[in-house]
């Protein structure tokens, strides 16, 4: 075998090595990416509270400004949420009723208009097109039920 023959050689088995490492780094850091994203969800929905609880808030606050500062302050976490959620699903490939059913039961969804929001995303998605919709997964999904 000639040197031409054996440097061609390691050369291919050195770039199968660092292809290798670079899928290896790469899947990791979009796992990582992944449970950064939960996590900003999860905050997102602490300040994106009920809407009920906003309604029975709001007339009780006597300055109006106030008031205004308190609901566009709801709306923009409740956008925050939803835009989220939206990318999160981008990056799903395949996502279900059944991984729905899971994530009801994280603190990622714990309101009615949550997990509405979530079904109204699946229902576009290709795989659950033909799919029987699936019962609600949320029994108490409000906050005022805890005072």
């Amino acid at each position: 075998m000639d040197s031409l023959a054996v440097s061609g050689w390691l050369m291919t088995a050195v770039s199968l090595v660092v292809a290798g490492v670079q899928t290896y780094r790469t899947k990791r850091l979009d796992k990582r990416n992944r449970e950064q994203l939960t996590l900003f969800i999860a905050d997102a929905n602490y300040v994106s509270f009920e809407h009920e609880l906003l309604d029975e808030l709001a007339p009780k606050i006597n300055d109006p400004l106030l008031q205004r500062y308190l609901v566009s302050l709801h709306q923009r976490a409740c956008d925050l949420y939803r835009g989220l959620v939206d990318y999160y699903l981008s990056l799903e490939k395949r996502f279900t009723f059944e991984d729905l059913r899971r994530i009801c039961q994280t603190p990622l969804i714990c309101y009615k208009w949550q997990e509405e929001y979530w079904r109204e995303r699946l229902v576009m998605r290709p795989e659950n097109r033909q799919a029987p919709m699936a019962k609600r997964f949320l029994t108490e999904n409000s906050i005022l039920s805890l005072f």
